[in-house]
């Protein structure tokens, strides 16, 4: 098993400073300081920059993560595939996801996995698209999940979902009588948009650039659920991912609404670990159900 210093110098490094590292762990800040000297100690040479802001690694210290990361990877995967042999009694997964996730994919596909086996325990990180991958990179995360993230040659995606762009109206509002519209539909509309640093608010934008239309939106957020409601109380047009809004829309909530252009219809949802690693066998039997619950909302009968 690894040792304690060990320990702490990764989640130093995942976390970027001493006291990130100390709340996770619930250790105090000099217990961990004099682990790291010890450990540089033993090395013969320094492992971290220590800077105003946190830490950065050095040359030998990139060599020790990476080695202490597949070190941790094999000490996990072990522990699950022991625990695998007495029917997963126990185990824990680890996902990093983007906000949109929260309200109706990632809970089903977890109540459908706990039921199964009711022993094994999530944690849940809700981060933008780009800290997703960072956090799935350096270890911290089985699993990412994103809207068209920006991977990189360190991760691998396990399986991916056509993920439209939808204009989600309440039933009574006129645009509802329509099946499909444009960008340009919008222009007379208040509007409400995810931030723009989004892969969904990426998109739109561009569309609206290459449509040579201007939307200024009425509101901007991160929050799913103020969007919802922002569309449900007849405030105006809210643009959704088609997962994002499918209870609301199938409830007759909402009405969904596509868009005619083809960028808008092209963004996917992704789903991806890190490049060569075994993942423990509950985070492996879980993608299995995380996928069948995306393929649910992708042939939703209420959405064209």
């Amino acid at each position: 098993m690894l040792k304690n210093s060990l320990r702490y110098f990764i989640s130093v490094v995942r976390n970027g400073s001493i006291r990130a590292a100390s709340a996770e762990l619930h250790v105090a800040q000099s217990a961990i300081s004099r682990q790291l000297q010890q450990l540089e100690h033993e090395i013969g040479q320094p492992l971290l920059e220590r800077r105003a802001r946190g830490v950065s690694l050095t040359p030998a210290g990139e060599v020790l993560f990476a080695y202490g990361r597949e070190a941790v990877f094999q000490e996990e995967r072990l522990e699950s595939e022991l625990d695998a042999l007495q029917g997963l009694r126990r185990g824990h997964i680890k996902i990093c996801a983007m906000e949109s996730l929260v309200p109706l994919l990632l809970p089903k596909a977890i109540d459908r996995f706990k039921t199964q086996h009711p022993g094994i325990t999530f944690s849940v990180e809700i981060e933008t698209s780009d800290t997703v991958v960072s956090r799935v990179s350096d270890g911290a995360c089985d699993i990412g999940i994103a809207f068209m993230p920006k991977t990189t040659d360190e991760t691998r995606v396990i399986f991916r979902s056509k993920e439209p762009l939808y204009a989600v109206v309440a039933p009574s509002d006129p645009l509802a009588k329509k099946k499909q519209l444009t960008v340009g539909d919008l222009t007379t509309r208040q509007v409400g948009l995810g931030p723009r640093h989004s892969g969904g608010r990426i998109l739109f934008d561009q569309a609206c650039r290459e449509a040579h239309v201007e939307i200024v939106p009425a509101l901007e957020s991160t929050s799913v659920e103020l969007l919802h409601r922002f569309a449900q109380m007849g405030s105006g047009v809210a643009v959704l991912l088609r997962h994002t809004c499918a209870e609301t829309v199938s409830s007759r909530k909402l009405k969904a609404l596509r868009f005619e252009e083809d960028i808008l219809n092209s963004g996917s949802l992704e789903v991806f670990t890190l490049n060569g690693r075994r993942l423990p066998v509950a985070a492996d039997r879980f993608l299995s159900i995380l996928k069948q619950e995306m393929d649910v909302v992708r042939v939703a009968p209420d959405f064209a």
